[in-house]
């Protein structure tokens, strides 16, 4: 199979959804796992890098390629199967998430996971992310729902792996029992994922969300806390601050709220239970202004409150790319700590950006998991500068905490600086070895976590 090499074309593909580009120097388009081996066989003996790719929605670098070419899976985007009994599907790794959902919810199955771009993203990515969303305080990452995966290595071997569930193992080295797991969240450096089989559940009983206005962070963070701590079933649990909140009303005519710290949240409940008078009472008591609450209950309610949230991180997308030219743009944090941590953690990052003359902050996220997002708007390359430095000091911070310095959006090209804090040097030695064992001639997704220049 032929790459192409149209220089228009290849451009079209050379940017990810926060700018960062790369120097492609072609691109196949496979349909048929068979032609993936036949690219993947070829590359690998005349040392030929492959980045895998399809629509781009990453936000670290992970799908542009540095070197060498691309092998995008959007066209590898067959549903293979579902059984509607068992709740699975098998599907190829180019298949859009939000058409897979809405399908596989007409046959009566649910699949949880919901990262923000599920309209703008393939299957394959997000399992080659780990992509996570709102919903992963109950239901977990994308890593849960994936029951097997058809892989072709680096010199050209096509495998599957399917998960082992037996509640006990003590076969060998833990981690090494599932092999699957050290493909999902791999971004692209150990092989190119070809079919996924994925797993569902029933539907689960009705859900209402709601947005909660408060009046200072404090009192909404500890209200999130406060629902951990006693152990309060919700499946969202996510923040947003004033000056998200100030976005919002400035960009949507349809959103009337004051100028509050604000709690998404939804929860499930049964038609003989539907918790309203539980959740009013909890409310009151725990600081939130209850009369300003923004309540949805049907299906075109939910919708809206859903935009709503989308609206902020994609409304920062476009803000960063004014920058961009001029050496800015957004810096985006994505660590997380114990949720206990959270509040404290918050603090000491504003005290950092404040110290470091960084004004234009906005908090928002996943704060049920204690992972918010922080997105710095820089204007040149000085301030971008500055802006590094202060995540540095944070990822240094949590990771003293226990926390993480990515939760969801992996490392691509863009946060290897961050591997640091989070890995001692023989731990990481372990990782990059696996890398090399399996890919001795490091031709898949150079730049992606690793530089082995």
């Amino acid at each position: 199979m032929e790459p192409i090499k149209d220089r228009d074309l290849l451009e079209s593909y050379n940017e990810d959804a926060l700018g960062y580009r790369g120097n492609p120097e072609g691109l196949f388009r496979p349909s048929l796992a068979k032609e993936v081996v036949e690219i993947v066989s070829w590359a690998f003996k005349e040392g030929k890098c492959l980045t895998p790719t399809a629509l781009r929605s990453s936000t670290t670098g992970s799908c542009v390629a540095e070197r060498g070419f691309l092998i995008s899976s959007e066209r590898m985007d067959k549903i293979v199967d579902i059984d509607e009994k068992n709740k699975i599907a098998i599907v190829e790794p180019g298949v859009n998430l939000g058409e897979l959902k809405n399908i596989l919810k007409e046959e009566g199955i649910f699949f949880p996971p919901d990262p923000t771009s599920e309209q703008e993203c393939t299957v394959g990515g997000c399992v080659a992310t780990n992509a996570s969303g709102a919903r992963t305080l109950k239901y977990g990452p994308f890593r849960n729902w994936v029951l097997g995966i058809e892989v072709v290595l680096p010199n050209g071997k096509k495998i599957f792996l399917d998960r082992k569930v037996s509640e006990k193992n003590c076969a060998g080295f833990f981690g090494f029992q599932n092999p699957i797991d050290f493909f999902i969240g791999s971004e692209g450096t150990l092989g190119f994922i070809s079919l996924i089989e994925l797993k569902g559940i029933n539907f689960p009983h009705q859900f209402n969300a709601m947005f909660i206005p408060f009046k200072d962070e404090k009192d909404a963070l500890n209200f999130c806390v406060k629902i951990r701590e006693e152990k309060i079933d919700v499946r969202c649990l996510e923040y947003f601050d004033k000056e998200c909140i100030s976005l919002l009303k400035k960009g949507r005519d349809d959103f009337n709220m004051g100028e509050y710290c604000v709690v998404f949240l939804e929860y499930e409940f049964t038609e003989e239970d539907d918790k309203l008078e539980f959740w009013l009472d909890f409310l009151e008591k725990n600081g939130a202004l209850v009369d300003d609450i923004m309540f949805a209950d049907s299906d075109k309610k939910k919708n809206e409150l859903k935009d709503f949230r989308h609206f902020i991180p994609s409304t920062l997308n476009e803000i960063s790319g004014k920058y961009v030219k001029f050496g800015g743009g957004k810096i985006s944090t994505d660590w997380a700590v114990f949720y206990e941590k959270l509040p404290e953690s918050i603090d000491f990052f504003r005290k950092l950006c404040r110290d470091n003359g960084l004004n234009e902050v906005y908090c928002f996220g996943h704060v049920g998991n204690g992972h918010p997002h922080f997105n710095i708007i820089t204007k040149d390359e000085n301030e971008k500068k500055v802006a590094l430095n202060v995540v540095d000091l944070i990822c240094d911070y949590v990771c003293e905490l226990g926390g993480t310095i990515t939760a969801e959006h992996g490392i691509g090209k863009v946060k290897k600086r961050y591997l640091k804090f989070y890995y001692d040097p023989i731990s990481f030695s372990w990782m990059a070895n696996f890398k090399k064992f399996l890919d001795p001639r490091l031709i898949f997704s150079p730049g992606n976590i690793f530089d082995f220049d």
